[in-house]
């Protein structure tokens, strides 16, 4: 519920990220599929821990992507 509200009520920004992965982990869901995690720091929105990416990115990799900012403050993205 919270992601619907964040994504399609309210005002979304657009936000570019550029920023190096200070920590990255990964877990199996129960379908075998991996997940994987990093941990990075933006000037504008601070610290993010354990952000679900969809490759598997190194330590001081450099994270970019488009994404929103939702009517929660929630990062998301359409892809």
């Amino acid at each position: 519920m919270t992601t619907i509200i964040n994504c399609y009520i309210g005002k979304s920004t657009n936000i570019e990220i550029k920023s190096k992965v200070l920590d990255t982990k990964y877990s199996i869901g129960k379908t075998g599929r991996k997940r994987y995690y990093i941990t990075f720091e933006d000037e504008k929105l601070g610290y993010i821990k354990d952000f679900e990416v969809y490759k598997k990115y190194k330590k001081n990799e450099l994270f970019v992507k488009k994404m929103k900012s939702g009517s929660l403050g929630l990062l998301y993205s359409k892809n």
